[in-house]
Formats: C-alpha cells, sequence, structure tokens
C-alpha cells in the first residue's frame, strides 16, 4: 500500500493457497511473511522471494523481532525458531505438549523473553542464559496476551478469566490482580510516555489504565 494515498501498490500471490498468512513483518530490507508451516523472505525493492524456510511442522504464530537488532524469531506451538538462513535453528522448546506456546513478547531491553503457554501459564527466559526459567501461574483461564512495563521490570498478563495480573519479573511474584468483568482483554499496549496500559477485547471495547 501508498502509505500517502492508501492505493494498492502491489500484490504478491499466496505461496500456499490453502494455507492463511499468519504474521508479517518489514525489516530493513526484507519483508518476513510467515505462513503456518514456512516463511518467506521477500525483497522490499522488487517484491521477489528472496528465501523460502521450512518448519517442521504447521503450527507458526507469530513473527518477533529482538530489540536493538535486525534478528527475527518465529514463535510456534512446540519452539521459538532463530533465523539461521538457509534454515530455522530451535531456541527454546515447549516444556511439553500441555504447555506449547500460544504468542511471546520481550522485555524493551530484550533481555527477558515472556512465553504465554497454552496450560494457563507464563515461562519468563533470561535471553543470556544466566538465569533459570521464571514459571508464572495464577490465571484460571487461558492467557490472552503479556506485556512488558515499568522499563521491563513487571510483566503485565491478561486472561479469559477477565483479570489482568501483575508480575515482579526479579522474582517472579504476582503483584496484584485487576477485575475486569466487562470485557476480556485480548490485546495490551503499553505506552511509555505517558504509564498508559491499552486493553482491548475482540469487539469495540477497550480501555486506558494508568499503570502507575
Amino acid at each position: 500500500l501508498d502509505a500517502q494515498t492508501g492505493a494498492v501498490r502491489n500484490r504478491l500471490p499466496a505461496s500456499d493457497a490453502e494455507q492463511d498468512c499468519q504474521d508479517l513483518l518489514h525489516l530493513g530490507e526484507t519483508i518476513y511473511a510467515l505462513y503456518q508451516n514456512h516463511l518467506l523472505l521477500i525483497d522490499t525493492h522488487s517484491h521477489q522471494v528472496k528465501s523460502t524456510l521450512w518448519l517442521p511442522t504447521k503450527d507458526a504464530k507469530q513473527l518477533l523481532q529482538v530489540p536493538q537488532t535486525e534478528d527475527v524469531l518465529v514463535v510456534a506451538e512446540d519452539a521459538i525458531y532463530q533465523i539461521r538462513d538457509p534454515q530455522l535453528a530451535p531456541l527454546a522448546e515447549a516444556p511439553s505438549a500441555a504447555s506449547l506456546f500460544r504468542l511471546a513478547t520481550f522485555s524493551p531491553a530484550g533481555d527477558h523473553l515472556a512465553i504465554v503457554q497454552s496450560n494457563r501459564t507464563l515461562r519468563v527466559l533470561s535471553t543470556d542464559g544466566l538465569q533459570p526459567p521464571i514459571l508464572l501461574r495464577g490465571h484460571q483461564e487461558a492467557v490472552t496476551d503479556c506485556i512488558f512495563i515499568d522499563d521491563g521490570a513487571t510483566l503485565v498478563s491478561s486472561s479469559v478469566d477477565r483479570t489482568l495480573r501483575f508480575w515482579d519479573i526479579a522474582t517472579g511474584r504476582e503483584l496484584g490482580v485487576l477485575s475486569q468483568p466487562e470485557m476480556q482483554t485480548q490485546f495490551l499496549h503499553y505506552f511509555e510516555a505517558t504509564h498508559t496500559l491499552f486493553c482491548s477485547d475482540r469487539g469495540s471495547g477497550f480501555q486506558f489504565l494508568p499503570a502507575r
């Protein structure tokens, strides 16, 4: 799309008519297009496919840029993969079939990676590998999103159980719970300049909450 007019400048054919595109990321000279079992690396200028990287399973979920770098991760149910062209290399693997990965997010400095798991828990990894993983338990239903606030010191998670939970990353301790009886938050965003937390559900409901 043209950023000024909104007009379509080019269309890229789907690589597999039976698969939906799961995520898109534009970084530098490359457009990353993620499908369920493969990743296309597309040249920004020519719109030609530069490379196709295949996953071992059909459960890719998300593309994730590593902060302060041009490295890109692929989040799938069974593992998180690093792009090592011409292949994808596992960076972290799901602990079990009951703890599959749903989505992930980095702290602002990139020193922690929080992963939403299928068993209502979150796993926080130290990216330097010097600290053991922290497992966060407390939600009664599926976790829908998570985000770091307070310069990465606190993690906020949302859930189908209509609560927001606040976690101390240093200790793994739950700092507090905020009930949301009128909405089921599916998406979180943090506005650092105003220390405001944005919560949105699948419909038109949203809230702005002070995060301090």
